[in-house]
């Protein structure tokens, strides 16, 4: 076996293999070490039987981790830092690597990292609102660097508090003793609530190990955790259906037992048990993660937390059907001609929709001639037009369709 990238020290000859009654032969190896591999399978001669051999090569790659670092709120009209960290378990902070970022306003960015692994991009936000910042790193596969493309997300707030307002309050040397009087009472406070709640999560788990032991608050058990999936672009009248070629969202939230949001927790994402990448939660415990769907049939999308010291693993699956919707616009269209033919109507040959369209109403006088109209326009977009034929059209097709089909079927 050769290696190329980082040397495997491992690499070299392996034990000699037998084919089973099906001529087939496996050998399982984990590899400790990145780099791009060239394994050969060589066959020699033996008894009537010709000498062969073969080659494939693949890559061992590592995951690095995507991590943003700004605040949860900032004003609008502010330039901000759009900031956060590449850092592989492997190979340390990720210096020069190009991190293309979706501000979550419709506009884009690019950013490189320096030796620490860090960017930072800057960028005002015109309106107040929650924006979905994503980090987007599309991997490595060459030189030394063998790693895995990821992505992460962030949810930031914008508003129009004027802070300094409220400050320019602050006259003499009293209003600043005030100030920092107040502002250690909060502090203090934050601080109470914190151990108070550690305390609270301390007993909840031994309750829940039947008084299993706790070594410095933190429980032996881990707490019970709960992760919920959505997709938050496929909603009614097609739910949990989306379309081949486009970019689906996948919107996971991560809670603890009391309810509380868990930030900065890696979540693994799976479709029908193959690994797709990860995503870190941000400060509200939401993450997301993007992934186009290049052929159609259902899948399983599967999400899952591996826990951590205090709080437990869990996972969530949802079902999800990938289209191409100018092939279901066509079905539609095939379905109210079959349906005109059960009915008795004549339709012989090839025909386009207008010249159907003409059938229908010649042969229904009562049918919602508009509403068979905007359907027909549907179906020559759907059979004629080169732009993408989109979801939209296709609930816009299905809303006039459903009507028609109706009619001719009960006519």
């Amino acid at each position: 076996m050769a290696a190329h990238g980082i040397p495997d020290p491992d690499a070299g000859s392996w034990p000699e293999l037998r084919t089973d009654e099906y001529g087939l032969y496996r050998l399982d190896r984990v590899f400790d070490v990145i780099g791009e591999y060239d394994i050969y399978a060589i066959f020699e001669i033996e008894g009537y039987l010709k000498g062969d051999w073969e080659k494939t090569t693949f890559m061992v790659l590592s995951e690095p981790t995507l991590a943003f670092d700004m605040p949860v709120q900032a004003e609008v009209f502010s330039f901000i830092d759009v900031s956060g960290t590449l850092i592989d378990e492997l190979l340390g902070p990720v210096g020069d690597a190009l991190i293309t970022i979706d501000t979550g306003d419709g506009e884009h960015g690019e950013a490189t990292t320096d030796a620490d692994g860090d960017f930072s991009l800057q960028h005002a936000y015109m309106d107040t609102g929650t924006y979905i910042i994503t980090a987007s790193y599309s991997g490595s596969y060459t030189g030394d660097d063998f790693l895995m493309e990821t992505q992460a997300s962030y949810n930031l707030n914008i508003t129009d508090a004027d802070y300094a307002v409220v400050l320019g309050g602050i006259r003499t040397p009293w209003d600043y003793l005030w100030w920092i009087m107040a502002g250690l009472a909060i502090a203090l406070a934050a601080y109470a609530a914190f151990l108070l709640t550690r305390r609270l999560r301390a007993r909840y788990a031994m309750s829940l190990s039947g008084g299993a032991a706790v070594l410095d608050g933190v429980p032996t058990s881990s707490a019970a955790t709960s992760l919920f999936l959505e997709f938050p672009q496929s909603q009614p009248p097609l739910a949990d259906i989306w379309g081949t070629n486009e970019e689906l969202q996948m919107l996971m939230r991560l809670f603890d037992s009391s309810g509380i949001s868990l930030a900065a927790r890696p979540i693994e994402i799976s479709v029908d048990g193959r690994r797709l990448g990860r995503a870190v939660t941000d400060a509200i415990g939401t993450a997301i993660f993007k992934y186009t769907f290049t052929v159609q049939g259902r899948y399983n999308i599967g999400c899952s937390f591996a826990g951590d010291e205090i709080n437990g693993p869990c996972s969530e699956s949802k079902m999800i059907r990938i289209v191409d919707f100018r092939e279901e616009a066509v079905n539609l269209f095939n379905n109210v001609v079959r349906t005109t033919k059960v009915r008795g109507v004549r339709i012989t040959g090839k025909l386009t929709p207008r010249e159907v369209e003409r059938i229908i109403i010649s042969s229904f006088k009562d049918v919602d001639k508009s509403g068979l109209d905007r359907f027909i326009g549907y179906a020559e977009e759907a059979l004629y037009s080169s732009h993408d034929f989109t979801r939209e059209s296709y609930i816009a097709m299905f809303g006039s369709y459903k009507p028609v089909f109706v009619f001719i079927e009960e006519a």
